[in-house]
């Protein structure tokens, strides 16, 4: 699927879990909530194994250029992590709501480049791949606080039997016994394993695609997997996710600092972090941009880095264990999501067009 498709896509599933959820069909949409578990601890693997494949590809560059451009939305994705959660813990530091902290720090990057390529006459390429690169930051900083802040407590036995299965996976599939149904097989036992662990079972889907050796194979397999994870898999998500009952109350209750917190982190700390980095990175000369981008767009691009959606709200699901506070979340980060898209959108559209490319004699 198209970017500029995937991102309509999502915009489509939340407007239709939000009208589903608030109309007369609401019971049948709480129904739903019974494949609740099945999508976010099932499915999601899928996504974050995608997922672990872009990072592990961006990574495995080791050529000068790849380190140098990589060192640039490193930066700039820890500081747009940084200040958002800092952002998020004024508001809500000292109160059961600081646990959180994580939900407005990544991008999710469907959304963001979906938007985007309506604005591909005046995006540079360098642009868009900056804002993919830093959204992959992200989810890899992402995963990692999910797995050490969000994880119950963890049991050795079930730990032990993952890393060796991990071991497992990586030795057989560099040999000749490799095959298919075996690595399905294994990481079917690898997602049970951390089921069962204590971490959380969607980082089965990172590790297994960071044990896998790097080949052309495997990157079909990672362009067919996305087609299917943001054709059904993402969709779906959105749909269980994002459906909240809005009320009066529910509206009163943004100027909680739950909420003030969340927008205030996206709209705000986002942009502020990206911005801010990369203007220190280029005053230290520790990296620099590409020909084709000037300040402009990197502010352009921290705007729309403020899209936390599909990763803020898988944290909100698991940080908040308080009907309440989860369903405040949802609509925090919907509202602040959708500002940030209409702000970015603002500001792309105020780049100067692209020239055009002279004919060849």
């Amino acid at each position: 699927m198209k970017e500029q498709t995937v991102g309509t896509v999502i915009i489509a599933c939340t407007a239709l879990a939000l009208l589903w959820a608030n109309s007369p069909f609401r019971a049948s949409y709480e129904a739903i909530g019974a494949i609740h578990h099945i999508v976010n601890d099932g499915l999601m693997v899928l996504f974050f194994f995608v997922v672990g494949l872009e990072i592990k590809r961006e990574l495995m560059d080791d050529s000068a250029a790849g380190r140098k451009h990589l060192m640039l939305p490193i930066v700039a994705a820890l500081s747009g992590m940084l200040i958002p959660a800092l952002i998020y813990m004024v508001f809500n530091i000292g109160t059961p709501q600081a646990r959180g902290w994580a939900v407005p720090v990544a991008t999710d990057i469907a959304f963001a480049l979906g938007i985007i390529a309506f604005f591909s006459s005046r995006v540079p390429p360098a642009l868009k791949l900056l804002v993919a690169a830093i959204a992959i930051a992200d989810d890899l900083f992402s995963v990692v606080i999910i797995a050490v802040f969000y994880a119950k407590p963890i049991d050795v036995v079930w730990v032990t039997v993952a890393v060796a299965i991990l071991v497992f996976v990586y030795y057989i599939s560099r040999s000749s016994f490799s095959s298919v149904v075996l690595l399905v097989i294994s990481g079917l036992a690898l997602w049970l394993c951390v089921l069962h662990s204590g971490i959380h079972a969607t980082v089965a889907g990172v590790a297994m695609a960071f044990v896998l050796p790097a080949s052309s194979g495997l990157r079909k397999v990672e362009h067919s997997l996305q087609t299917v994870v943001n054709a059904a898999i993402v969709p779906l998500f959105v749909i269980v996710n994002a459906g909240v009952a809005i009320d009066a109350s529910l509206l009163g209750a943004m100027n909680q600092p739950l909420s003030l917190g969340i927008v205030a982190g996206l709209l705000l700390g986002k942009p502020l972090g990206i911005v801010g980095a990369v203007w220190l990175a280029l005053r230290l000369r520790v990296a620099e941009l590409p020909k084709t981008i000037a300040m402009k767009h990197i502010i352009a691009a921290g705007l729309m880095c403020g899209i936390g959606f599909t990763m803020s709200l898988f944290v909100a699901d698991l940080a908040f264990d308080v009907e309440s506070d989860l369903a405040l979340a949802k609509i925090s980060i919907l509202a602040a999501s959708v500002l940030a898209a209409v702000l970015g959108s603002i500001a792309l559209s105020r780049l100067p067009k692209l020239q055009s490319p002279l004919p060849t004699q």
